[in-house]
């Protein structure tokens, strides 16, 4: 599990660093979207199995093992959250599309997304992946995509010290691809970080950061859904 936590802050701090190079161009749903209602649309979320803590920064194993140990109580806290508290968002999407005139599904079944081939097409405003496939799996026609990388408390680290006091934190992307032709209908950054007022460090409850999360996970709801 730590091999886990330390290869996935390791690839955080990658993406962070590719974003740094390649400035990302957010697209906005299309003011005449709704005006065509002869398509479904299949809502799919996918999201870590448990709230948890991220320590970004350390990423040697010794500074990461030296990290967990320090954060060991924050961890088992948070790690009683749960993840319905953000997930629910789904249905939410659902009645809101269907509120709107679409017809929409609930897609519950392992997409794996991360196991689809890059598209050969590196125009803007289309998917880096080749969504196309998943027309037939998903049987819908647009697929609307809540990807949730960080669901709980990031703290920041220079190797084993600490740089930061825990945040609340949601983060992952919002996009929706036409998968006739992998055009991208939607696509934006999930990016929620909410500082904890006052003290954090108050075991065993840790009150300040739970609230600091739950706010995080609202204003990320509410993101969400504002791009529709």
């Amino acid at each position: 599990m730590r091999n886990f936590k330390v290869a996935l802050v390791a690839i955080l701090a990658m993406v962070l660093t590719a974003c740094a190079s390649t400035p990302f161009s957010p697209i906005k749903m299309d003011n005449n979207f709704y005006q065509n209602n002869n398509t479904t649309i299949g809502v799919y979320m996918v999201a870590p199995e448990k709230v948890d803590t991220y320590l970004i920064g350390a990423s040697c194993l010794v500074c990461y093992a030296a990290a967990a140990a320090a954060n060991n109580a924050l961890t088992k806290h948070i790690q009683t959250m749960d993840v319905s508290d953000f997930t629910e968002v789904k249905a939410e999407l659902v009645k809101m599309l269907q509120d709107k005139g679409q017809t929409v599904v609930l897609v519950e079944q392992d997409l794996k997304l991360n196991r689809l081939k890059k598209s050969k097409s590196k125009t803007a405003g289309f998917a880096e992946q080749d969504f196309t496939a998943l027309k037939s799996a998903a049987g819908v026609d647009k697929l609307l995509v809540v990807q949730i990388d960080m669901l709980g408390a990031q703290r920041l680290y220079n190797g084993y010290i600490p740089t930061s006091a825990p945040t609340g934190a949601v983060s992952g992307k919002l996009f929706m691809v036409d998968l006739s032709n992998n055009k991208l209908e939607l696509d934006q950054r999930i990016s929620e970080f909410v500082a904890v007022e006052g003290e954090w460090d108050e075991p065993t409850q840790f009150p300040g950061v739970t609230t600091a999360y739950f706010r995080a996970v609202e204003q990320a709801k509410s993101f969400i859904k504002q791009q529709l």
